[in-house]
Parts: structure tokens; sequence; C-alpha cells
């Protein structure tokens, strides 16, 4: 009798245990199927980004990473999610990454600021310096630079470039190249958001006659290479965007070609200083840096490594200077 009794507690025992277990495991199991739902939201998905963008452009206006930092909780949001203590790694990985967002919040807002110099800032050449500063402190029309003192560009490669695919197709094809149709620099507006266009659909060939004809219209067109020019940001965009095209097609000597009356981009009137009547009170240097690097590694496509080399090495040595 007692071994009985002894037998139907342990079984009764034993059965509220599993109950209990059981309730435990069901209350659980929707927080972790939520906790679940709620990590697999925020995790940005690459293979979801790029497979929604065919066409290889940006029609979100921000790469991948950008929304990865996008989705990065804030430091308000980490310190209520943590219970209060916090690891060593991130206790120092935190302050790092808040501080990187928060120069990047700053330098956006501070373009706005019309005394702001962060996007113009460069150090100029001792020359170029000296002659922007006599060029400030004297009266109007008393300065006169010299030719050494301009950069003085011009479209060389007149040559309509052609569309090779479709010259391809009329040559083996012929019935199919009367079906290719794609943009050409006629079919798209004549400005940057033409250009704009073109570019999206990588029709590359249409997209450097096309800044020719806005290069021409700015005066720096076929011929006028050698002549005394003004520049602008938007001038010097379309060069950029122009040789940066040319070494997308692998027309490297092209491009070398065109690109040798920039030299350093460190002439006088490549800076604001230079046009007061146009950017009064404006300093810096209206080169984007992009620009600069494009040509100091244009060299090594034609097999000048140690020329590329030394360039970037001067590019650095400049940029060390800017962030002291």
């Amino acid at each position: 009798m007692q071994d009985a009794k002894r037998c139907l507690v342990q079984f009764r025992s034993s059965s509220y245990q599993e109950g209990l277990t059981s309730s435990q495991e069901e209350q659980q199991a929707p927080l972790c199927e939520s906790a679940a739902e709620v990590a697999f939201e925020e995790k940005p998905s690459l293979s979801k980004f790029f497979s929604a963008d065919h066409s290889g452009g940006d029609q979100e206006g921000k790469a991948f990473f950008d929304i990865l930092a996008a989705k990065l909780p804030s430091s308000d949001q980490q310190s209520q999610r943590s219970s209060g203590s916090a690891s060593p790694r991130s206790a120092l990985q935190e302050p790092c990454l808040t501080s990187d967002i928060q120069a990047e919040q700053n330098f956006l807002s501070s373009l706005d600021e019309p005394e702001s110099c962060a996007y113009d800032e460069w150090i100029p050449s001792a020359p170029t310096k000296e002659f922007l500063m006599k060029l400030s402190t004297s009266e109007p029309g008393t300065v006169f630079p010299e030719r050494d003192h301009l950069t003085m560009p011009g479209i060389i490669i007149e040559e309509h470039q052609g569309d090779a695919v479709k010259a391809l197709l009329f040559e083996h094809f012929e019935p199919e190249a009367h079906h290719r149709i794609t943009l050409s620099e006629d079919t798209v507006p004549q400005n940057e958001e033409g250009l704009r266009q073109l570019i999206g659909v990588q029709c590359y060939n249409a997209a450097v006659n096309l800044t020719m004809r806005l290069l021409t219209q700015m005066g720096q067109g076929p011929g006028a290479g050698g002549r005394p020019t003004r520049h602008s940001p938007q001038s010097l965009q379309l060069w950029y965007t122009r040789l940066a095209l040319l070494v997308k097609l692998r027309k490297f000597p092209l491009a070398e070609v065109e690109a040798e009356a920039f030299g350093l981009l460190d002439k006088p009137d490549l800076y604001y200083e230079f046009y007061p009547d146009a950017f009064p009170g404006k300093k810096g240097s209206m080169v984007p840096f992009s620009f600069r690097l494009l040509l100091a590694e244009l060299p090594q496509f034609q097999g000048n490594h140690h020329l590329a080399l030394n360039n970037l090495y001067k590019l650095l040595e400049v940029v060390h200077r800017v962030t002291l």
C-alpha cells in the first residue's frame, strides 16, 4: 500500500513538472518567434537590395551601406536595450559609431551654410597661393594673370562615338539592328539631366558625345584648347564626367590627351578667388576631389605605375595637411 502511494506521489509530481515545463515553453515560444521576426525585419537584405535595382543605378538615392547605417540604433535606443552592463567591446565601439554618424551629419549640414568651405577645402601650392593673395588684395582690373597661371582645356577628340553594339549588328545581323532602340545624345535633354539619363542606361558613347556639346556651349569645345576661358564647378564636373567615361570605355590614350591641359589642377583660375565677380567672398577649389583622384590614377592605365603612385602620394600628403 505504501509503495502504491509512493508511486502515485511520484507520478503526480512528475506530471506537474512536465506541465509546468510545457507551459513555460509555450509562453517562451511566441516570444522567441516574435524576436526572430523582429530580428529578420531589422536585418537589411543585401540580395533583396541588389535584385530590386535591375538598372545598376541608385534609384533610391542611397547605396546599400547607407541603408545599413540608417538602420543602426541610436545611442539612446542602445542604452534602453542594454541591461546596465555592457561588454568592453561594445563600450568601445558605440562611441566611435555615434561619433562617425554625428560627424557625417555635421558635414552634410555644413554644406548648406554660406560660410562653409568644407567641400572646397584644398591647399594650393605656394605660387598659386601667392597669386591669389595678390589678386584679392589689389584693386579690380590691376592684376592680370600670365598664361602660365591659366588652365586652357579644349575638346581634342572630335570623332563621333558610335554605338558599337549596333554597328556589330549591322555587320552580322542587319535585320535585328533595325529593332535596336536605345537612347542617344539627340533623344535626351541637352543638359546635365540628359547626361544622367544616358549614363543611367549605360549609353556611355552617347554620353561622351553629349559632353562635347555641353562643353562647346561653355566655350571649351573643339579648337578651344590653348585659349583663355572661364571655369566653373559645372564645367569642371563636365570635364571630370567626360574623362571618367573615356576611362570607363577603356579609351585611355584619348583620356590622357585631353587631361593633359589640366596639369596638377592647381592653377589659380581653378579657385573661387579668381572670379570675385561670380563668387564674391567664396574661397577654395572648384575642382572635385574625385577629379584629382582620376587624373592621379590615369597614368597607370598606360603602364606608368610609378608616376601614378607618386601622384597618389602627393594627394595623400595634401589630404593629411588639410585634415590637421
